[in-house]
């Protein structure tokens, strides 16, 4: 199986996928993408990669690269991911998907349109536990699901690394706790429970 190639684009949190990527035999990162010249550069260095682009447009302008992930500003994940799937590239999109429901719904559209897929990053769908449980779901352990909880609890403060103020900013974050944190932990409950369709929704914050 040949290796997907990848570029990634922002390594403030990008800095993760790339250590990740080094950990499987199925993809490869080629290219990397930032605006800080300097960060550009040093992770270059560190990780051997010698595609460095300062701006996303010549990044998604290189045929090699398959996919890439989208590791930006969440009110920047709609825009980019869009554009990265016209261009042919898969997306590997940091949570959330979006930072409203309307530019959500635009890379749903640019799926459709391009053939091209976009995953969001919820990893917890991948540990140990989400497996065991999923397997024991499967094989029937727990009888028929039908009440989820979930919660979540961490430190104040601990912005992600290369975050910045606009973590704290909504109007490029998009929100608070619920989409940063309990985004992960209502798709994690939602998953093991097997996808049901939603039959309505609400929100309090």
């Amino acid at each position: 199986m040949n290796k997907v190639k990848m570029g990634i684009i922002g390594l403030g949190i990008g800095k993760w996928h790339l250590d990740s990527f080094k950990q499987t035999k199925n993809a490869e990162v080629v290219a990397l993408c930032d605006a800080n010249e300097e960060r550009l550069k040093k992770i270059g260095a560190e990780a051997g990669i010698t595609k460095l682009y300062a701006t996303i447009g010549a990044l998604l302008r290189n045929k090699d690269i398959a996919a890439v992930s989208v590791c930006l500003q969440n009110y920047l994940h709609a825009k980019v991911a869009v554009a990265a799937m016209r261009a042919g590239k898969h997306v590997l999109c940091e949570k959330p998907l979006a930072a409203s429901v309307k530019d959500a719904r635009k890379i749903v559209q640019a799926e459709k349109e391009t053939g091209k897929r976009c995953m969001v990053a919820m990893k917890f769908r991948f540990t140990p536990e989400a497996h065991y449980i999923a397997g024991e779901l499967k094989n029937g352990a727990f009888g028929e699901v039908y009440y989820g909880y979930t919660h979540y609890l961490r430190p104040l403060g601990g912005i992600p690394i290369g975050a910045g103020n606009w973590f704290m900013n909504k109007s490029k974050s998009g929100g608070g706790a619920l989409i940063d944190n309990g985004v992960h932990l209502l798709d994690i409950n939602w998953y093991l429970m097997g996808c049901p369709k939603p039959v309505s929704a609400f929100g309090s914050t």
